[in-house]
């Protein structure tokens, strides 16, 4: 697959303690959708790759699978 266009690199949202936050995954989407960004890089295009365990990586890319489901936007991770 060839990526065309604008790709966003996400941040990954964290809580103040430290702990995914997976609820804002939603907004981020969003976002990304009013702005006109047709892919979302997620999951260490920003530097943190190096310091999401394996079962953090699988649920921020879970959740942003199932909220980029049935929309405009391409999800590509960052492995």
């Amino acid at each position: 697959m060839k990526l065309h266009g604008l790709v966003a690199a996400t941040h990954t949202p964290f809580d103040d303690d430290g702990e995914l936050n997976l609820a804002v995954v939603e907004r981020q989407a969003e976002h990304l959708l009013r702005s006109g960004v047709k892919i979302a890089f997620v999951g260490g295009s920003t530097g943190e790759s190096h310091s999401l365990s394996r079962d953090e990586r699988m649920a921020l890319t879970h959740r942003w699978s199932e909220v980029v489901r049935g929309t405009d936007l391409t999800l590509v991770v960052h492995v």
